[in-house]
């Protein structure tokens, strides 16, 4: 069947205004559907002013209808000449890339961000300082990512005559520049501009540039990128109203990273009591780091958890003193109090959990899952995630438990951070997906602990760890889940 003739929509009409020549003209399709529109400009007046050679970009609507008028975007940045530019839309939907010859003290590169909201064009900043290799860079290309910019360009060596292509990746740090022309709304906020969404959010916290599993950049010996890919989303997605209940042995709510995020109103209440999870004695640990890689605050110290705007709460369902869980009500009978709960821990004996077994707990315990996922969420159901278990190597696989292999619950294998399957991760058709686990030593996942000598760390006793408030130790199955809840 012969292919249909193309047909064009609209004829791009632009430079309405700008005298001068105008050369060199480049276009891509933004992420929200808009045309984005750079050219050079030799204009000596209007939006070109002052005299010289300057990049001018447009907007276009999806039918080449025009949105605003010509925007100078190395307005700004001095009376330097711009040229040769290279352009990519950016994945956040309002923006895009130009990357241009700079002429400074030499000819070198230089990043700059254009977007719009929902009128014209605006200049955001030069937010790379660009190669850094030599002088003599000419023509450039960009393309970008989440988080970074990758850019080459022509290589012309004064020095000896040489000549050849350099490239460079270069993080776009959006939240260092202003943005000139239009308001930027609240991170995490939701905007009732259509063209607002957030550029890639970096946190500050102090240990975050050791979270592989959040941001791989090959800092623990692992492969760069082999992590959760949250940097493109946390803008728009932090776990902002979303509640998750941590049924694991305690959570000591208390601590600074996590406090804030905690929720003493969501405890459960069990046979008519309020069910308190702080930890009961020093080996109540698991669950602080549990609930650190779910929600460990961004507040520029510390770990920060992969949901960081979400509300959690516990349950210790291991050194309750007053309520036993084991027994015949209780371990599930709550779930659907949260929108998400996170089960770092399993059965050991393998067919356990078997929900042919009529007996008084196993009952009650399968009926709270499935009541969960019909009542929880406002009706939406509870999303229940299990730690699929660290059992390999002894044949366990995670169709051997009910717990792990009900349509209610999604199991989670365990993945390091050369992105291969832990060799002690429980396998099985039950598991719907995996999460990061420590590896080799200097690639444990990072998160909140007990404070002072009660926890994983004491301060000296963990590699590359001199904190006794958070641990670099933590893994298994147990990291894995949280993660992906």
């Amino acid at each position: 069947m012969p292919a249909t003739p193309a047909t064009w929509l609209n004829d791009f009409i632009v430079n309405l205004t700008i005298d001068g020549i105008q050369t060199n003209p480049r276009v891509t399709h933004l992420a929200n559907g808009n045309i984005l529109v750079v050219w050079d400009s030799t204009d000596d007046s209007g939006v070109g002013s002052p005299a010289g050679i300057d990049i001018i970009g447009q907007v276009f609507n999806p039918l080449g209808e025009l949105i605003g008028g010509e925007v100078r975007l190395t307005s700004g940045f001095g009376n330097y000449d711009a040229w040769n530019t290279g352009i990519a839309a950016m994945p956040s939907g309002r923006s895009g890339a130009t990357v241009r010859n700079f002429e400074a003290v030499d000819t070198s590169i230089r990043i700059w961000l254009a977007e719009h909201f929902g009128g014209a064009l605006s200049p955001v900043g030069m937010v790379s300082a660009g190669s850094g290799i030599a002088s003599g860079l000419f023509i450039p290309r960009v393309t970008v990512g989440s988080a970074t910019a990758a850019v080459f360009a022509d290589l012309e060596n004064e020095v000896n005559g040489d000549s050849g292509i350099v490239g460079q990746i270069d993080y776009l740090a959006t939240n260092a520049v202003d943005n000139v022309g239009g308001p930027t709304p609240a991170r995490g906020a939701v905007s009732d501009n259509p063209y607002a969404i957030a550029l890639a959010y970096v946190p500050d916290d102090t240990l975050f540039p050791n979270q592989w599993h959040l941001n791989n950049t090959g800092q623990s010996g692992g492969v760069p990128g082999v992590d959760l890919n949250l940097l493109a989303i946390w803008d728009e997605f932090t776990g902002a109203g979303v509640t998750i209940g941590i049924w694991d042995d305690g959570i000591e709510y208390d601590h600074p990273d996590l406090n804030d995020n905690y929720d003493a109103g969501l405890h459960i209440t069990v046979n008519g009591t309020v069910h308190d999870p702080y930890p009961e004695g020093p080996g109540s640990v698991h669950g602080t780091a549990v609930a650190g890689v779910i929600a460990a605050e961004n507040n520029g110290t510390g770990t920060v958890g992969v949901a960081f705007g979400a509300t959690i709460a516990g349950v210790d369902i291991k050194f309750d003193s007053v309520h036993d869980f084991t027994a015949t009500a209780g371990m599930t009978s709550e779930l659907d109090t949260f929108d998400v709960t996170n089960h770092s821990w399993g059965f050991t004996t393998p067919f356990a959990a078997n929900t042919l077994d009529n007996s008084t707990f196993w009952t009650n315990f399968f009926d709270g899952i499935e009541d969960s996922t019909t009542t929880g969420r406002g009706g939406l159901g509870t999303i229940n995630v299990v730690a699929a278990g660290n059992d390999r190597a002894s044949g366990r696989d995670s169709n051997d438990s009910n717990f792990t292999n009900l349509p209610q619950t999604i199991s989670v294998a365990a993945v390091g951070h050369d992105g291969f399957v832990a060799s002690f991760s429980t396998p099985g058709a039950a598991n719907l997906a995996s999460g990061p686990w420590n590896g080799p030593t200097g690639s444990g996942i990072w998160t909140t602990d007990r404070v002072g000598a009660n926890g994983f760390s004491d301060g000296t006793n963990e590699s590359g760890n001199t904190s006794s408030d958070y641990t670099n130790t933590f893994g298994g199955t147990s990291s894995a889940a949280p993660a992906v809840t």
